[in-house]
């Protein structure tokens, strides 16, 4: 929008005078901290200021490069931990200018090389605040570590501020509303939850942030429609009892992706998701699929696709040994014997390994399968 505003004085005019323009919050602290002498956060409250009253899109990009090892590791680079610091510190003076607008929230994107900003930002998104609005418009939330690498292993990395302390997004929730039905969804607008290498408190997340409530059956059906959960280390993964209840309270779900997360045990408790049409699933190793589909009951199920990972690649319980063959035969037939999807038009898989009796007997199975 600066570009066109920048064109002449008719251009100008029209383009501050459609707020729609400058909706798209895009924050790149990289930006931000080179440019603190010149304004610092100044194009961000401009920004604000012209979107007026529309609904905005917020994206935070905390990155500076690629990450390909464990951030302990990256602590030998004094000049990226220093970086990493100062976005976080960049966290507050940020979330203040944007609480103040959280009732136009339309979607919420964090995106960090490293957890120190993660961790920031979700301290603050787990205050309850006293005033102000909630985020009755919010239609999205996607929180995005971007180092695959750290997924591959058991224990969380970095060890220090493992968990954030609070009540789960409760800052989006907002203060108490006198009159308002308990049973009404939390964030009646919310349609999409992405978390990528990013955890939260599972139980604290599903009774307040779904809101589910503890030790109640589900009487109000959830508007959540697209749920992923990927790439998460062992020790921090929902346990089975969790993710059957995040499962259970998204009955309306359509799109599923799991990819090398979720537990590592068989799901407590029998889940049916009626509405389910897509499910991506990344597994571990090959037990976790046999574990999951034996208690997910999605007969509408529409379009399967696998993910494989390498040997070096697989995430290890302590409890469990999961073996060294990365073969897929008994997951395939698993699912060709079974019959989970009988309505399966599409089928990809990704880095999966099995004969090819396999595969073909799993093809034999699918009857209605339209596209591999």
């Amino acid at each position: 929008p600066h570009v066109l505003a920048s064109v002449n004085l008719c251009w100008r005019t029209v383009a501050l005078c459609t707020q729609s323009l400058w909706s798209s919050l895009v924050i790149d602290l990289h930006k931000i901290i080179r440019n603190q002498t010149g304004g610092g956060l100044s194009p961000l409250a401009t920004m604000i200021a012209r979107s007026g009253r529309s609904s905005v899109d917020i994206i935070i990009r905390a990155q500076q490069g690629s990450m390909s090892g464990t951030e302990e590791m990256m602590k030998r680079k004094s000049d990226f931990t220093k970086t990493m610091s100062r976005y976080a510190d960049c966290m507050p003076a940020i979330f203040d200018l944007l609480f103040r607008e959280m009732y136009r929230w339309r979607s919420l994107e964090i995106v960090s090389d490293t957890w120190m900003p993660i961790h920031s930002a979700l301290q603050l998104l787990n205050e309850r605040r006293t005033e102000g609005s909630s985020a009755l418009r919010l239609e999205s939330i996607r929180l995005k570590r971007t180092n695959d690498y750290l997924s591959y292993f058991w224990l969380f990395c970095p060890r220090i501020a493992k968990m954030v302390e609070g009540t789960m997004l409760a800052a989006l929730i907002g203060p108490t509303s006198q009159g308002v039905s308990a049973q009404s969804p939390p964030l009646p607008k919310l349609r999409n939850i992405a978390l990528y290498g990013v955890h939260l408190n599972w139980t604290n997340f599903l009774h307040h942030t779904l809101g589910a409530p503890p030790n109640q059956s589900l009487t109000v059906s959830r508007s959540i429609q697209s749920l992923e959960l990927s790439h998460h280390s062992g020790e921090v993964r929902p346990t089975p009892d969790e993710f059957s209840g995040i499962l259970e309270a998204c009955p309306r779900l359509q799109n599923l992706v799991l990819r090398f997360s979720g537990p590592l045990a068989r799901l407590s408790r029998q889940v049916s998701l009626l509405l389910l049409q897509r499910l991506h699933y990344g597994y571990s190793s090959l037990g976790d699929g046999v574990r999951l589909f034996s208690r997910l009951h999605a007969p509408n199920l529409m379009k399967l696709s696998l993910e494989g990972r390498n040997l070096f690649g697989k995430t290890h319980s302590p409890i469990e040994d999961d073996g060294e063959d990365d073969n897929a035969d008994s997951l395939l037939k698993y699912c060709a014997t079974r019959l989970l999807f009988p309505k399966l038009q599409e089928l990809s898989l990704y880095n999966v390994n099995a004969p090819v009796a396999t595969f073909t007997l799993l093809m034999d199975a699918i009857p209605t399968l339209l596209h591999l």
